[in-house]
């Protein structure tokens, strides 16, 4: 969980480390849906490495009254964050290390999973 910047919400974090082959079920994430869909949290995300998500877990994140957006291994390692050039100032500036193979500066289509998405800035 971390404290909003620009409200007096909260935002829920959840991680799921697989092996790469494995698939995320709902069962996976019930208990993480239930336990930040309280009014004090106003965004959700869920990052993992799996290959996939099953489609009852994908249809389950649409349309929810707070947003869950998706963050997988593929989209980070495409970004190529280099995390010693990070500022706390400007969070939403996030510094490649070398030529990003992610030239966007907005979430694969396949990762925007609710309406709401923040889209953050990668500084090549």
């Amino acid at each position: 969980m971390a404290k909003n910047r620009d409200d007096e919400k909260f935002t829920a974090i959840q991680r799921k480390f697989y092996a790469a082959e494995s698939t995320v079920a709902k069962a996976d994430i019930d208990s993480f849906l239930s336990a930040s869909s309280r009014d004090e949290f106003s965004q959700r995300y869920i990052f993992d490495t799996a290959r996939a998500w099953s489609g009852n877990a994908t249809a389950t994140l649409k349309g929810l009254s707070v947003p869950v957006q998706r963050v997988d291994i593929g989209y980070l390692d495409e970004v190529n964050i280099d995390w010693s050039g990070y500022s706390w100032t400007t969070p939403e500036v996030l510094p490649t290390a070398g030529r990003s193979s992610c030239a966007r500066t907005r979430p694969r289509r396949s990762m925007m999973f609710a309406p709401g998405w923040r889209s953050t800035t990668v500084a090549s």
